[in-house]
Order: C-alpha cells, then sequence, then structure tokens
C-alpha cells in the first residue's frame, strides 16, 4: 500500500503546472541584478512545492539507510493510552566505506521526522555528493517528543537546544562505536524549524565544543518564532474553520489522484511528464492548496498538543484515557492554533523556567534577534531564506542583511517556505557551501 505522503505529494506538480501560467505582479518581478528563473510567483504555490522533493529523490540510486536509536529517557510513557507503540527516536545515518569524509547532520522541519520527505532529499544530495549524512527528527514530530523532551512541549528553544545537543551527541557516539567511525569533519545543516534550532545548536556548541560543528547552513529559518508561529495562524482556517463536507470532498480529490497516480506507477516513480498529464485531470485551486497546507499544520500542531496533554494531565483539554479512541480528543487538539499554544502550554512552562523573565524577552530570546551578535561574527554560519517566503517580514529580511555578510546569506527572490530546495540553482548552492576551498577562492 502507498504510503499517505504521496497524497500529498501528488498535488504538487499540479500547483506547479497551474503556477505557471500566474503572471508575476511588479512586486514580484524580479529586478535584472537578482535573476532567477524560478517559474512560480505565488508565494503559497511555491511554499507547497516543498513536498515536491520527495518525488525527486532518484529511485535508481542504491543508498543504505540504517535506522540509529538510542534508549527512551522516558520509558514509562510507552505505558501511556493510546500510545501502543514503542516510543522511539529514530535517527537516519548513510555512510561510505571510506572513514575519512566528512559527516553532514540534516535537521527536520516542524513535525518531520528523519525519513520525511525534505530531509531525505537533503541526505540524498549529500550522500550522492560522498558525505557521510545523518537525520535528525524534529522535537515536534511525536516519537521524539515522548521519548527525549521531559516537558512534552516543545518549542522553547532556552531548554529545547540542551535537549537535542545531548540527544545528537549520544547518536554519534553509537555510529562511531557500531561502525568504528571518524569522521574528519561534522557540518550541520537543517531547514525551517530545524534551521531555527541548527543556529542555537551551533551557539551552543561554540562554547561547549562537545561536538564541533564546522559548517552550519540553516534554510528558511524562522526569524521570529512566536511571529512566524502567527503567520501560520492566517493559514490555519482555511482547514479549521472549513465544514466537514468540503475537507471530504478535499480528501477525496487527493484519493481520486492518488489512485490515478498507482494506476500509472512504475518501478522508477513517476516522472514529472506523466506526473503532469495526470495532474491535469484532476486540479487544485489555489484556495485547496491554503486548505492543504493549513492540514499539514494543523496535523502537527494537534498531535503535539495532544501528546503534551497525555503527559501533562494540565485538563486543557480533558483526554479520558479510558475512551476506546482517541479521535475526539485528537479533534479537539486540532481546533487549537499557534497562539493557543504558545499562551496555554508553552509561556506557562518559560514562565516557572525563567521567572524573572517578562513574556517580551522570552519571544525574544527564542528568536534569531537573540543571536545577532554571533551570526555577526561566526564565520562558521550561513543562512538562506527566500524573499516572499510566508513565515517572514520585511522587518526580519532587514535583519538577516545587517547581521550576516553577502558571503554568508543568500536570500532567493521567490521560493515561498521551502519551495525552491529542489530548484537546481538551490541545489547548486546547497552543496557548494559545503566544500572545503583553498585561501582566496
Amino acid at each position: 500500500m502507498m504510503k499517505i505522503h504521496l497524497l500529498i505529494i501528488a498535488i504538487v506538480f499540479s500547483v506547479f503546472e497551474s503556477a505557471k501560467a500566474i503572471p508575476k505582479t511588479d512586486s514580484e518581478k524580479v529586478p535584472p541584478q537578482l535573476s532567477y528563473d524560478y517559474p512560480v510567483a505565488d508565494p503559497y504555490q511555491s511554499s507547497f512545492l516543498s513536498t515536491a522533493s520527495l518525488l525527486l529523490i532518484n529511485q535508481e540510486f542504491r543508498w543504505d539507510l540504517e535506522e540509529v536509536i538510542v534508549e527512551n529517557r522516558f520509558p514509562e510513557r510507552e505505558s501511556l493510552a493510546f500510545i501502543g507503540d514503542r516510543i522511539e527516536a529514530k535517527a537516519l545515518l548513510s555512510i561510505h566505506e571510506d572513514q575519512n569524509k566528512p559527516l553532514v547532520i540534516v535537521m527536520g522541519g516542524l513535525g518531520a521526522n528523519a525519513g520525511s520527505g525534505i530531509s531525505l532529499f537533503y541526505q540524498q544530495l549529500l550522500h550522492q555528493s560522498g558525505y557521510h549524512t545523518l537525520g535528525i527528527s524534529s522535537p515536534f514530530f511525536w516519537k521524539m517528543n515522548l521519548s527525549q523532551f521531559e516537558s512534552a512541549t516543545p518549542g522553547n528553544l532556552l531548554k529545547d537546544q540542551y535537549v537535542l545537543y545531548q540527544y545528537i551527541q549520544e547518536v554519534l557516539k553509537k555510529v562511531k562505536s557500531e561502525h568504528n567511525l571518524q569522521f574528519s569533519k561534522i557540518h550541520l545543516t537543517g531547514y525551517s524549524m530545524g534551521g531555527l534550532q541548527s543556529i542555537f545548536l551551533a551557539d551552543l556548541d561554540e562554547r561547549e565544543q562537545k561536538v564541533r560543528f564546522d559548517k552550519i547552513l540553516a534554510i528558511n529559518p524562522p526569524v521570529g518564532l512566536f511571529a512566524a508561529s502567527k503567520k501560520l495562524d492566517e493559514v490555519l482556517p482555511y482547514w479549521i474553520d472549513r465544514a466537514p463536507v468540503y475537507k471530504d470532498r478535499l480528501m477525496s480529490k487527493i484519493y481520486r489522484l492518488l489512485h490515478s497516480i498507482k494506476e500509472n506507477i512504475h518501478e522508477k516513480g513517476v516522472d514529472s511528464k506523466e506526473l503532469e498529464e495526470i495532474l491535469k485531470r484532476v486540479p487544485f485551486t489555489l484556495e485547496e492548496v491554503k486548505s492543504l497546507i493549513a492540514y499539514s499544520f494543523n496535523e502537527t500542531l494537534g498531535n503535539t498538543i495532544f501528546a503534551s496533554e497525555l503527559v501533562r494531565k494540565r485538563g486543557i483539554i480533558n483526554i479520558d484515557e479510558n475512551h476506546y479512541s482517541p479521535q475526539p480528543w485528537l479533534q479537539l487538539a486540532k481546533r487549537e492554533n499557534f497562539e493557543s499554544y504558545f499562551e496555554n502550554f508553552l509561556f506557562s512552562d518559560m514562565k516557572k523556567d525563567f521567572p524573572d523573565r517578562s513574556m517580551e524577552e522570552l519571544i525574544y530570546l527564542n528568536s534569531l534577534f537573540s543571536k545577532e551578535e554571533f551570526l555577526k561574527r561566526s564565520s562558521r554560519v550561513a543562512i538562506f531564506h527566500n524573499q516572499n517566503d510566508i513565515i517572514l517580514s520585511k522587518k526580519e529580511i532587514k535583519f538577516l542583511k545587517s547581521s550576516l555578510p553577502t558571503n554568508r546569506l543568500k536570500i532567493y527572490p521567490l521560493g515561498g517556505h521551502l519551495g525552491n530546495v529542489w530548484y537546481s540553482q538551490n541545489v547548486k548552492d546547497f552543496l557548494l557551501y559545503f566544500v572545503d576551498r583553498k585561501a582566496g577562492e
């Protein structure tokens, strides 16, 4: 049976084809000095294209991915109601026989497990280019959350960074021991939320020197975590507030699309030309694209709130653990938005941990604004971003430009949120960043 992610992947190319026909407005036209031939102007349609990375994985390239599992820090949680499964935080490792190669650690975006599309896309690009790779799941992926985070309420980077840092050390220790491996260098990259976490980890590692990251690349990180979440809240109603009949119709449309793909899929997958023909029969509107973006974030947030309540029992959604199904409470959790998560879950924990800090200070400390001096002085850190990213403001773009020199900052004029990760120029820039260069090059 096909994995559920194909339901979303398939729509990417329908959006891509419809977006080609959308003319760029004056504000979206790319100045000559920023010539960039990325074909999609609308930031929401671009953002949705990020899932294309799954389909662009080279099906003919043979590589072995090994699961690396470290000890569950909270084994008692495996007996929680509705879990019914062993809670494991799995990292994904790919190695070469030649030990004298660098390792690149890939931090997943919000809610992504180590086997998610963009993580695998980057791991394969890097592996093909001769690097060992290690994919790390997001703290917002429920198994990572429940197995490693005492609070079961991720998002407080002031504390999460220490948990992730310790987790990475344990994974590396296990990999080195089981494979008798030593790495020539260890690089770190992350996308979206994983990009923000990468910068916090880089700053922490500079102080503690326990991993010694060499190069750090953050791709489309939120600058202000709270501000970015409020922007996502603007999209959530496209799913949360829709009537059940609309959701059912949209899901039915996806399944019809999946059926067409299943009839045409072969051992090499479905190429873009074949998929284009299939998708012409089931086109998706911009409103439906926004609904599906909202659906994806809503699933992640709802699962995080449900897991947090299952452990913490705050009584916000009053889970009946004797019920035969978690669905009634999962649906309640999925009625919440990111602002609610911050105010009702995250900030209460932050205030307990940092009672002398105001809410404004905590918001600042969980943002890249608090890392301004580190970004300015650290020649090892770079950021790739998009001018029209849906989670970025003009103020934040100005901040990035003032904090990093041009050799450590790339701001592409188009691409939305991660929508151009697969684009040829972006792939070239991504791989070139990790290449060792001689002085003067």
